[in-house]
């Protein structure tokens, strides 16, 4: 999401809606699941470390 949206100037809130719209559309399903998974991995990491 950062990569699309960074250094992008908008008109307003709607066109900041439209765009974040877009992007959020293109991910896929597994996409998504990846993200989570890394998500939850590094997630593990930091308990494991005891939060540090």
């Amino acid at each position: 999401m950062k990569r699309d949206m960074k250094g992008k100037h908008f008109a307003d809130v709607a066109e900041v809606k439209k765009k974040t719209t877009e992007t959020l559309s293109s991910i896929t399903k597994d996409e998504f699941k990846q993200c989570f998974e890394k998500w939850n991995k590094r997630l593990d990491k930091c308990i494991s470390a005891s939060g540090e």
